[in-house]
């Protein structure tokens, strides 16, 4: 916890890998029921390649977040990464919100 916002950082550069991305989704389904993570940021400083499996464990993760009442920001994005994550919704609207670092992320989960 960074400041009441949960810091995850994602520490390998690709993600492709099933026995990375199987510690991925361990790890981040025991953030959301913890009662001090309302608020989280995805870190991917230095990561520069994630795999569809990836994308679909944090898309999941995110509607389970929202469902939880846990607002969810991402930050320090690749710009080939963004491209992959920047999912339209109906209402026009990104799945995620991109922010440069985490400050800026921790601004925009805080004001």
């Amino acid at each position: 916890m960074v400041r009441g916002v949960a810091h995850v950082q994602f520490l390998n550069k690709f993600y492709r890998d099933d026995k990375d991305i199987a510690t991925l989704q361990s790890q981040l389904r025991a953030i959301l029921p913890r009662k001090d993570c309302g608020k989280i940021v995805l870190d991917f400083d230095g990561v520069e390649y994630v795999s569809s499996q990836f994308m679909g464990i944090l898309i999941a993760f995110k509607k389970d977040a929202t469902r939880n009442g846990t607002f969810v920001c991402t930050c320090a994005m690749d710009d080939d990464v963004v491209q992959q994550f920047a999912v339209p919704l109906d209402e026009g609207e990104c799945l995620f919100s991109f922010e440069d670092t985490f400050d800026k992320a921790y601004e925009f989960l805080t004001r």
